[in-house]
């Protein structure tokens, strides 16, 4: 569970989320969304829009690519516990056991998950046992449940983009595209399903410091009563494992459209004001700028406890004509 955010929305709201890249609900995500004014009425809607759509856009990234976790024994290991690690640690061992063939197709295999459901594995791997640069792995999910808190059920694509340092010791680099298809990922019995595309970056190269960076054109999140689409975003997040409890400083910018605000709004964390927290507490410190239609703006600034003002600038004319107070929690739907 990232600390900016609840891990598939810790509440126990389910997720769907449903992009252009694969199958699911969500209507047509070519359709033109027109920018929403915001007001004094739809205000505190539109900060919960970007906060919730940012917190599930950390969490998805995390669930589908890994957590970096430097206890374990290795980055494999580390990855292991979500599905795009998953898939490289299987791969891994499939490629080691002699029964891929360099630069030829290979699969399906399919082979039990640690306690129930199975993954069945294909793609393309030039040079086994390694997996390299522009080496395709594909992972389909039959309530895959390791034994590690997460189910597993849908499919799942990436190709390598990059590799740096060693994926087998505590220093290294991956990034990665990553294709998700009626992916549904299941913790404490909440669920969030995913459909569409992004790039992944996992680096702890300068360890103890470690960044995930998720970035993509768009994803759709649905939620019961509330649709989310989240277009040109770009999400990162370092970490400092040498100190306990781990300090986190996230950056974040995109568009977000959202059925009930019937429009979308753009939203940046502020230069020199990245949102910060400690271990998993709410973040107490940043500031989020939001812009919708004719120039109107909210700044959603974050304070100790995790408290946030919103302030309102209807009109663009830089003066803040009403300051809402609310908190991370509420905005993030706890």
């Amino acid at each position: 569970m990232h600390r900016f955010g609840l891990a598939l929305l810790g509440s126990g709201t389910a997720l769907l989320a449903a992009c252009g890249g694969g199958g699911g609900g969500g209507g047509d995500s070519t359709s033109p969304v027109a920018e929403v004014a915001i007001t004094a009425t739809n205000a505190r809607a539109v900060g919960a829009a970007v906060v919730t759509a940012t917190v599930l856009a950390f969490d998805f990234g995390d669930s589908s690519g890994g957590e970096l976790d430097p206890s374990a024994a290795s980055a494999l290991d580390r990855l292991n516990a979500r599905a795009a690690g998953l898939a490289m640690a299987r791969m891994q061992a499939l490629s080691q056991s002699g029964n891929v063939r360099p630069a030829v197709a290979f699969g399906p295999e399919t082979e039990p998950c640690a306690t129930s459901g199975s993954l069945t594995l294909s793609g393309n791997i030039a040079n086994p046992p390694d997996i390299g640069v522009g080496d395709r792995i594909v992972a389909r999910f039959a309530q895959c449940d390791d034994g590690d808190g997460t189910v597993l059920d849908g499919r799942l694509e990436l190709v390598i983009r990059r590799l740096g340092g060693d994926p087998l010791t505590d220093v290294f680099l991956i990034e990665a595209d990553v294709e998700v298809d009626d992916l549904m990922l299941t913790e404490a019995g909440t669920s969030a399903t995913g459909n569409g595309e992004f790039s992944l970056t996992l680096d702890t190269l300068g360890y103890p410091l470690t960044i995930t960076a998720l970035a993509g054109n768009l994803l759709e999140l649905v939620a019961p009563g509330e649709e989310f689409r989240l277009t040109a975003f770009n999400l990162r997040l370092e970490e400092d494992y040498g100190q306990q409890p781990v300090p986190g400083v996230a950056t974040a910018s995109g568009t977000v459209a959202e059925a009930q605000l019937g429009g979308k709004v753009s939203f940046l964390t502020e230069n020199g004001a990245p949102l910060v927290a400690t271990g998993f507490a709410d973040p107490h410190d940043g500031i989020i700028r939001i812009t919708g239609a004719a120039g109107s703006r909210l700044r959603a600034l974050v304070g100790p406890g995790g408290a946030v003002d919103l302030e309102l600038d209807a009109n663009g004319d830089g003066v803040v004509e009403e300051v809402i107070g609310t908190t991370w929690s509420e905005l993030a739907g706890d």
